[in-house]
């Protein structure tokens, strides 16, 4: 039975005088305390123990650890398991043992012995130093143990360290006060935010350094700490600097307590916002001047607020015309639910949304904008309000649609265009090409061509090698010609210009088919040669018909004597080979000339335009001891040409006159004409002269004959054959067997005049 219960029967026995139960009821009542106080002093202490930032532990006298609080474990890395029922011996750096062992044996003979500072052996295997303090642990009037407190002083030196270094180094300033706001501190960051040290400032009161309209919001903040109990608070203040300047400042304020839970004084944390009010002052400036309409509305789009772009955007003269106006009827009403859905969507995730819709102006017009909602929050993070900033994209829709326009037209234009144009990745991959390019490859569809390997379109794969290192290197290539290869094999000459991009990804570039151009080189380069032949052959008929003229001197000046006068027949042989020779270079000269002109069309400047008739019948042809006769049978038509086609017509007419071995002076040369549907085909022909072999008619209508010397009688055919090229027809010959030739001379209907 306990005391308690042994108290109360005798309280309620009856011959136990008033005086005593009343003694004993005192007692009851002073025991029951002394057990409430202990009770709380129980909890008070385990509380201590459980709490503190020390390690507090307790050992035998065999130095086996019977108990340690969870500060070890923090401190040292071992829990409490691996603490209890072991020696600490082992836990101790070798060289601080003994004098542990020294402590040890002084506290257990029952002094209290402070130990020098002894390092412990933390489980990350470092060594931390501490302050190990103990007393002997008693149980029924001996010594059974020891009750030790062991003090990190590395851990105290970090957090001293650490607190004054976030004190010093703060950017914001802080300011230390006892209870009558008397300066007891104040950091380096305040000291330079006010102009005053810290010598100056300690003792003198926070009020001296307020500027008028700040003394009375300080005093209700200094009463809600010290009155009304309120721990903390942020407010505002302006603060008086040094040179007589203003300075405001955020102060976020605290009480200070001693270990008693008593108040002792407050803690301030001051941040310099001058700059963040006159940004204010700027944003509000800033806002009224914006060229972007600005509204502010309460949660539920009630207009508080607009600025004057706002106004002007809206047409209203006033303020008062949009105020208390719901926001949401400046909408379209099939885009209000979207915006009402835009605005949740801002309040759900945090974020500021731009997005288009249609408004309306007060006069019920409409345009379209893009708008910025974003929510207004309170120091909590709770939104207040919305602002949303709208401007009007009329201009830009606008521009907007011509671009797609333009783009539409562009992309028309790079489909139909002739050229292919094309963008391939740096790995070799193509990724864009139009239809033009598609089609120069022989494929139908892009993602056929894009399945084949673009190494595989051109004759040599080395080339498509060389041209993307080259293209990589330089960054672009203005025209590289190079040997391609259509899908069926077909080879084709190609120019390639590329560039590119700016990050290196992938080069755009166009591709054009120029085997026509390289062909007209190679004509080119043939007309060349042929314009060297012609310079030999010229030399060869000049110097063969000059050495016939020596040799003919020669011959007659061995038969006769040196002195013999030469015979009229022998003068007049001579005269016709020099002549001959003559002719010859007059020929070969105007063919060079019509080789070194560009071919001729109805639009270049005619240097004469005949009926066709008086131009065969103005022909400087001698037919004076020939026998021969004209017969000219063809309508009445009217040719332009270009001075060389007379040259050309009698040059034919006069091969048929000098080529005939048979005399027939009653066969004509017939020149007439026939019309066709593209060309006017002037026909010159006869039935006596030698006909021409065929092989040398081909030569004389293709290209001019390498074989001077065996063809040299021909010169003139090959004028008529070189104007004819030069005038985009073409002379055809037809030989008859076994005399007669007809050359036929095909003249575009573009240089005839039929009017």
């Amino acid at each position: 039975m306990s005391l308690t219960d042994n108290l109360k029967i005798l309280l309620e026995r009856k011959d136990i005088p008033k005086d005593v139960k009343e003694l004993i009821r005192n007692g009851f009542i002073v025991h029951q305390e002394s057990l409430a106080k202990l009770e709380k002093s129980e909890k008070l202490y385990r509380s201590l123990v459980e709490n503190s930032r020390d390690i507090i532990f307790t050992a035998d006298m065999e130095g086996i650890i019977t108990s340690i609080n969870p500060a070890a474990e923090k401190l040292t890395g071992w829990s409490a398991d691996e603490w209890i029922g072991k020696p600490f011996r082992p836990k101790i750096h070798p060289e601080d043992l003994d004098a542990v062992l020294r402590g040890f044996s002084t506290i257990t003979e029952g002094e209290t012995f402070p130990t020098p500072e002894i390092r412990v052996l933390t489980k990350s295997g470092i060594y931390k130093p501490f302050e190990i303090k103990g007393s002997p642990k008693m149980k029924n009037g001996r010594i059974v143990g020891l009750l030790g407190f062991a003090h990190s002083k590395h851990e105290l030196r970090v957090s001293e360290n650490r607190y004054q270094t976030l004190i010093e180094t703060a950017l914001e300033g802080v300011w230390i006060t006892d209870l009558d706001d008397k300066t007891l501190y104040v950091n380096p960051a305040l000291e330079k935010m006010l102009g005053w040290s810290l010598n100056e400032m300690l003792g003198r009161g926070v009020e001296e350094f307020l500027s008028i309209d700040s003394l009375r919001t300080f005093e209700e903040k200094v009463k809600e700490r010290f009155v009304s109990k309120v721990p903390s608070s942020v407010y505002e203040l302006s603060l008086i600097r040094r040179d007589g300047s203003f300075i405001k400042v955020r102060v976020a304020g605290t009480v200070l307590l001693d270990d008693e839970e008593e108040l002792v004084g407050s803690f301030g944390l001051f941040t310099d916002i001058t700059t963040e009010k006159e940004a204010q002052d700027r944003y509000r400036n800033l806002i009224e001047f914006n060229p972007d309409a600005i509204i502010l509305t309460d949660l539920d789009f009630n207009i508080i607020t607009v600025n004057q772009q706002a106004l002007n955007l809206y047409g209203v003269a006033g303020l008062e015309e949009l105020i208390e106006k719901n926001a949401l009827e400046l909408v379209v009403p099939e885009d209000r639910q979207y915006a009402i859905a835009i605005v949740e969507k801002t309040l759900a995730e945090g974020k500021i949304f731009r997005f288009e819709y249609t408004l309306l102006r007060l006069d019920g017009s409409t345009f379209p904008a893009e708008l910025i909602v974003t929510a207004i929050e309170d120091l909590k993070g709770d939104p207040t309000s919305f602002i949303a900033i709208t401007r009007d994209i009329t201009d830009r829709k606008q521009s907007e649609a011509r671009l797609i326009e333009s783009e539409e037209k562009y992309r028309t234009l790079v489909e139909n265009i002739n050229t292919g144009i094309f963008r391939v990745s740096r790995q070799g991959r193509l990724l864009q090409a139009n239809f033009a390019f598609i089609s120069m490859f022989g494929y139908t569809s892009f993602e056929e061509l894009a399945s084949t390997a673009l190494s595989g379109l051109y004759v040599d794969s080395e080339d498509r090698k060389t041209f993307v290192e080259e293209l990589y290197c330089e960054g672009q290539l203005n025209i590289k010609d190079v040997l391609m290869k259509n899908r069926d094999g077909i080879q084709f000459w190609a120019s390639i210009s590329a560039r590119v991009s700016p990050n290196g990804q992938y080069h755009d570039g166009i591709i054009e088919d120029i085997s026509e151009r390289k062909d007209a080189e190679e004509t080119i380069k043939q007309i060349k040669l042929e314009e060297e032949r012609y310079h030999a052959m010229m030399s060869h008929f000049l110097r063969n018909d000059l050495q016939k003229i020596v040799s003919q001197i020669e011959l007659l000046s061995y038969e006769n004597g040196i002195e013999k006068i030469l015979e009229k027949e022998e003068v007049k042989e001579i005269v016709n080979i020099a002549n001959r020779s003559s002719k010859t270079i007059d020929l070969v000269t105007m063919i060079f000339e019509v080789l070194q002109r560009s071919p001729f069309s109805s639009e270049s400047t005619f240097a004469e335009e005949y009926a066709i008739k008086n131009l065969v019948e103005t022909l400087p042809i001698n037919l004076k001891n020939t026998n021969r006769s004209i017969d000219l049978q063809f309508p009445e038509l009217r040719i332009a040409h270009s001075g060389y086609l007379p040259h050309a017509i009698n040059e034919l007419v006069l091969f048929l006159i000098h080529s005939t071995e048979k005399a027939a002076p009653t066969s004509p040369i017939i020149i007439d004409g026939h019309s066709y549907d593209q060309h006017f085909c002037l026909t010159i022909r006869d039935y006596i002269s030698t006909s021409i072999p065929k092989e040398i008619c081909d030569r004389l209508t293709s290209k001019i004959t390498d074989d001077w010397e065996s063809h040299g009688f021909y010169i003139g055919i090959t004028l008529a054959s070189v104007v004819m090229q030069y005038l985009n027809g073409q002379l055809k010959i037809v030989p008859y067997f076994p005399y007669g030739n007809e050359f036929q001379m095909w003249i575009p209907n573009t240089m005839i005049n039929r009017e």
